[in-house]
């Protein structure tokens, strides 16, 4: 299937084969290495290679650092306010044409077909018009079975990137739907605060 890769899962064993680390290492060697998909930097010029060979003793200096130092506690962060809802902003370019097409009452299927673009496209430029504020109605853009599949593939999953969610569901459902979800969701929970 297209999109989808074959999941490998490492014991601990296998971690230490790879990697030379324990598997309560691993997150201190991301955040060494770096991940793009994560927008995680990482240390300039430590790459896989090094990690694997130097990675042991990096981490062991950088916790003999941090042992020697005072700890330091920090003030909880405060909850930041709910952001206020926007009034509908409107989509500039070929997402306006999309959206002005789909408020006409033209299906996504249609729209992609009209206008020569993918499905996928076209659900993003309704993301796009839901996250600047115009209402649609989800059950116009999905079903509720997706719905279900969506929410229950999202839950407790605060990430930007959408690859695992859209891997777990095995590729059934469009990234375009997913982030219509994430939008259409995200409305719903701004609109809640702003009434509270």
């Amino acid at each position: 299937v297209k999109g989808v890769t074959d999941t490998v899962i490492y014991d601990e064993a296998k971690v230490m084969e790879r990697y030379g680390l324990k598997p309560d290492q691993f997150a201190d060697y991301r955040a060494l290495k770096g991940d793009t998909s994560d927008n995680i930097p990482g240390v300039p010029g430590v790459g896989e290679k090094k990690l694997i060979d130097y990675g042991p003793a990096f981490l062991a200096a950088i916790a003999g650092w941090l042992a020697g130092q005072p700890k330091q506690d920090f003030a909880p962060l405060e909850a930041a306010a709910a952001p206020l809802l926007r009034p509908p902003a409107p989509a500039g370019g070929t997402a306006a044409v999309s959206l002005e097409l789909f408020k006409n009452g033209r299906t996504v299927a249609e729209i992609a077909k009209e206008r020569s673009l993918t499905e996928s496209t076209i659900e993003n430029h309704l993301a796009q018009a839901i996250e600047n504020g115009e209402s649609l109605d989800p059950d116009s853009l999905y079903s509720a079975d997706e719905a279900r599949q969506m929410r229950e593939a999202l839950a407790g999953y605060d990430e930007v990137a959408l690859k695992p969610v859209f891997e777990q569901l095995g590729g059934r459902i469009s990234y375009g739907k997913l982030r219509l979800y994430r939008a259409v969701e995200e409305r719903g929970r701004l609109a809640h605060a702003a009434g509270n």
